[in-house]
């Protein structure tokens, strides 16, 4: 019985095992994933090749290769149409025809494959060759065996036609031979284990000697190739032309330079140029026929600034984007002047095998991995920060913070400052980390979770769980955001987009990179376009659905002018409500202006606001609304001569009424916003000549009371240096936008007496409010520049007062 039972289990475990191979085998691919061909920016000629045997060149300059990988035998075609296509073990002789190409490709038979079409003719010529070469001007193939030498005429059609013209026999004394090469008419033969080349001319028949001396190398496919003014002779060392002692191709084993050869497998020459199969680069080279220079690449990697070795992180910004070249031990900055890209290495100390790059505006961080970041200023070597653990990934804003990932940490660096301080400190290791196009918000990666982090004691309200997704921290090689907040998450084989709602995250597309095998690196520009690292090369891609300030898609709800509210809110306020890239957080309570418009997006309610001068969007839960009342006065006068009602109570919004005098009669509606009596917004709603605005409390008076009388404050301007401008901006910052500029020893208005401790002071300019830099003002006296200006015309009045005199004295004798 126990016997039988375990019969069962083992049979029960068979067929199990059976089931899920068989369901294995049978699974659909994953149709949610969206395959996608990235553009190849860098370099623009890759090919991929691992061990080239044999190519030819057409006419034309498409090329076809034999190339042995780990897959198997390739037939790689270069060109307009670009194929790959795979053989059967034995293929080693091609040559190319036009749109056909002609091989052994059914064995020992010779066959064609139309490359348009991307099919096989496997219709065999003869059973036995050596060798084969076209002779393009005459539309004719040879095929080499022991015994002869034959011809066929070749005419395109539906098919290639291929027609047996002309055969040549070898006689008992004709030497032995196993490789051809032709040129216009004329048909060369040599024995690869020989020492001479002849030459055939069907047109007579005739054979005769044309070189002595050819050097074997049995790792060298092709030692002899005719050329526009003799041949090419090629050894171990080099290419040689017509004799052994000139050398016109030299081969350095040592090279560091794409230009030269490191390698010989075998050559082909058209009308203007010789290709080289290099296969210490895994590359075809091509040279000038006439100077021998050198004149293209095709292939992967390499050391010229065109090429890349196992790039990893890229990181794009503007219109610039930088390169960590890992296998080539450099980083290089690419720009645009115009439509031509720019490529620059960074100089100075550079660290070997370099993986972590951020950049913006010149200013560069580099890391390898360890516990090193080399800071480069304009493209140079600047300084070495050091850090006790390992980086793990580094972030730049455009504002110009920095943040490293080290251990659990997160540091954080202002353009200005001069060292690291730490800014996050986790439980866990912080595995990557990227701040999205604004800069406002620092995503992370620990404890296989996503968060972001708007300052270092406040997270976003959404995270994203990686198991969730069949994922971990170790899975993903990098990750950005795009415009509004979506989160772009790189694995080495597939890129996720994750689409930001208001409290969460939404996978929305897995996007499978057909011509990127592995990922090494991801970065999103702010135009939307994708930067991917993979292999040798970089690719561009706008596939993702990247939402960029151009496709935003939302647009503003039409705003009813009255009644304007105000609302006393905390928490996020977002440029937009499916933005959540270009958002500000409010600790506390302010009161906020609401345009009597509200807008719902994904089930939430925003009030549409007015913040810091700017329009935005706060959720309606996080805001408690503000009432007005009635005003103490039923009719105010202006305190100045030069008052402005307002569309909106906001100083930003449009004048309805401008340069309102002290004569004017304004009827008040209400205050406002009012709490426990106070005024919190300073404004009255007001009506003059039928119309509803707004005019600021602090600009009118009762009609009733006297008029008051409103001190002024005046100080004049002064510049740093005789003949500076001197600017007014529009907020305490010297970043901010300039209001006005006005010269050295102008008055003027400042709306309080002076403050000396105050950075900046306000004034008045033209009925606007601005803010000057309280070094520029003084309250009296002359500016340096008035005293230099008066020094000059002392100079100028003593110096002409001198000049009359001279000229009296002068005039006297003569």
């Amino acid at each position: 019985m126990k016997k039988y039972a375990f019969l069962c289990l083992i049979i029960f475990v068979v067929l199990t095992t059976l089931a899920s191979a068989v369901n294995f085998a049978f699974a659909e691919p994953d149709e949610d994933i969206i395959l996608i061909t990235a553009d190849m920016l860098l370099p623009s000629d890759y090919y991929e090749f691992e061990d080239l045997s044999r190519i030819a060149v057409s006419a034309s300059g498409t090329i076809a290769a034999l190339d042995a990988t780990a897959e198997g035998l390739l037939l790689k075609i270069i060109g307009e149409t670009g194929r790959t296509r795979a053989l059967i073990n034995g293929v080693n002789k091609i040559a190319i025809y036009n749109n056909y190409v002609i091989g052994n490709f059914g064995g020992s038979n010779l066959s064609t494959y139309s490359i348009s079409e991307d099919v096989f003719n496997i219709t065999p010529l003869n059973s036995e060759f050596s060798d084969i070469a076209i002779d393009e001007s005459e539309n004719l193939l040879y095929t080499l065996t022991r015994t002869n030498l034959t011809w066929y005429t070749l005419a395109e059609g539906a098919t290639l036609n291929i027609a047996e013209s002309g055969r040549f026999d070898f006689v008992g004394s004709t030497p032995m031979f196993d490789k051809i090469a032709v040129r216009q008419g004329l048909v060369y033969m040599y024995y690869s284990n020989g020492t001479k080349v002849h030459s055939f001319n069907k047109a007579n028949g005739q054979i005769q000697e044309v070189f002595t001396g050819l050097i074997s190398n049995d790792d060298i496919n092709t030692l002899f190739y005719p050329s526009a003014d003799g041949f090419l002779l090629v050894k171990s060392d080099g290419i040689y032309h017509n004799t052994y002692l000139e050398k016109v191709i030299n081969l350095n084993e040592t090279s560091a330079s794409d230009n030269q050869l490191k390698s010989i497998k075998t050559i082909a020459v058209d009308g203007n140029k010789i290709f080289v199969v290099d296969n210490a680069y895994n590359a075809i080279k091509t040279y000038d026929i006439s100077s021998y220079e050198f004149a293209g690449y095709y292939g992967s990697y390499g050391e010229g600034l065109s090429r890349l070795n196992s790039p990893s992180k890229v990181f794009a910004y503007d219109d610039a984007f930088y390169v960590a070249d890992t296998g080539n031990n450099r980083v290089l900055a690419y720009s645009y002047e115009g439509e031509d890209l720019i490529i620059e290495p960074l100089t100075g100390t550079v660290p070997t095998n370099p993986k972590i790059v951020a950049a913006i505006d010149g200013f560069a961080y580099i890391s390898k991995g360890d516990n090193h970041l080399f800071f480069y200023n304009d493209k140079v070597y600047e300084n070495t920060y050091s850090f006790v653990e390992n980086i793990r990934g580094v972030a730049i804003t455009n504002t110009g913070y920095v943040y490293v990932a080290s251990g659990n940490k997160v540091f954080r660096k202002a353009a200005s400052d001069t060292n690291f301080e730490e800014y996050i400190v986790l439980n866990s290791a912080v595995d990557k980390i990227a701040t999205g196009i604004f800069g406002k918000i620092l995503y992370l990666i620990s404890d296989n979770t996503v968060s972001g982090y708007y300052s270092n004691d406040i997270k976003t309200n959404a995270s994203i769980a990686l198991a969730d997704y069949g994922l971990t921290a170790t899975d993903i090689v990098d990750m950005d955001a795009d415009y509004c907040g979506n989160l772009y998450i790189a694995t080495i084989h597939m890129i996720y987009r994750f689409e930001r709602k208001a409290d969460c995250y939404e996978l929305s597309g897995k996007y499978s990179v057909s011509n990127a095998a592995d990922i090494g690196g991801m970065s999103i520009a702010p135009d939307g376009v994708v930067y991917i690292t993979s292999a040798h090369y970089l690719l561009t891609s706008v596939e993702l659905d990247v939402v960029t300030q151009a496709q935003n898609q939302f647009n503003n709800p039409t705003v009813i002018e009255f009644p304007i509210k105000i609302v006393a809110g905390s928490g996020w306020i977002q440029a937009s409500p499916n933005n959540y890239e270009e958002m500000l957080f409010i600790k506390e309570e302010e009161y906020l202006m609401v345009f009597n418009s509200t807008v719902t997006f994904q089930q939430v309610e925003y009030y549409f606001v007015e913040y810091q001068g700017k329009e935005m969007y706060i959720p309606v839960e996080s805001c408690e609304t503000v009432y007005g009342e009635v005003a103490d006065n039923q009719y105010v006068k202006c305190l100045f001569d030069t008052v402005n009602i307002y569309q909106y109570p906001s100083a930003t919004s449009a004048a309805i009424f401008s340069g309102l005098t002290r004569e004017n009669i304004i009827e008040v509606d209400a205050r406002v916003a009012v709490v426990n009596g106070e005024d919190v917004w300073g404004w009255y709603q007001v009506i003059y000549e039928g119309r509803l605005g707004y005019v600021q409390v602090s600009s009118v008076v009762g009609a009733e009371n006297p008029m008051q009388i409103v001190e002024r404050y005046y100080v004049k301007a002064k510049s740093g240096h005789f003949g500076a401008a001197i600017r007014i901006y529009t907020d305490r910052d010297v970043s901010a936008q300039v209001l006005a500029t006005i010269s050295d020893g102008a008055t003027v208005e400042l709306t309080s007496p002076l403050d000396r401790s105050s950075v900046f002071s306000e004034v008045r300019i033209n009925n606007t409010i601005g803010y000057i830099l309280t070094e520029n003002l003084m309250e009296r006296g002359l500016t340096n520049g008035q005293i230099l200006a008066l020094v000059l015309s002392f100079i100028t009045v003593a110096a002409s007062v001198v000049l009359v005199l001279l000229f009296r004295i002068f005039k006297k004798r003569v």
